[in-house]
């Protein structure tokens, strides 16, 4: 009778054990990009993606302009508490629908040979809300501290016009293997 109390209540001890660790999100934090509504056709399944650990917590999100037709990359920085903070914007060419440099109170405008950049934005917000573009060619890019950066192009994953929450949570063992990479 003991030894079967000690076996139920060690496979119990197990379960719980192997509930916590696979489906409380206590373990990993990662940058995740959820489906929070899906385009009027309903076309696209209700997912999020989670995306890999890299050494630094930064990222870029890049776009075609609506305007110029240029390509932006807006950089974004995960804050201690998990907020997000636009710190820059890089483009390749000023034209129509872009910042004037005066207008830009507390940001540098630099210009470089190949790019124009807007730095010292320092935006934080909890998360960011993204439409997927049916033209712009959204794309997400996490930037390690060395090595080649990993680019996710968001059309790939979620349908055009789908409406999606980008941030930096916890994630649970079974988000992890489950999610869309």
């Amino acid at each position: 009778m003991k030894k079967n109390a000690i076996r139920i209540l060690t496979a119990v001890f197990v379960a719980l054990v192997c509930c916590v660790v696979f489906f409380c999100p206590i373990f990993f934090s990662r940058v995740c990009v959820t489906a929070v509504r899906l385009p009027q056709n309903g076309s696209g399944a209700k997912k999020t993606l989670v995306l890999p650990e890299k050494a630094s917590r930064e990222f870029v999100i890049s776009y075609t302009h609506s305007v110029n037709k240029g390509r932006v990359r807006d950089f974004y920085t995960v804050l201690d508490d998990g907020s997000l903070m636009l710190s820059k914007s890089r483009f390749g060419s000023y034209g129509a629908g872009m910042p004037e440099p005066e207008d830009l109170a507390g940001q540098v405008f630099v210009v470089a040979d190949d790019y124009l950049e807007m730095q010292q934005i320092n935006q934080k917000m909890p998360g960011l809300y993204l439409a997927v573009g049916v033209i712009a060619g959204h794309a997400l890019e996490l930037l390690p501290e060395s090595g080649e950066s990993s680019f996710w192009p968001l059309n790939k994953y979620f349908a055009p016009q789908t409406r999606l929450y980008i941030s930096y949570r916890r994630v649970s063992v079974c988000q992890l293997i489950f999610s869309s990479l």
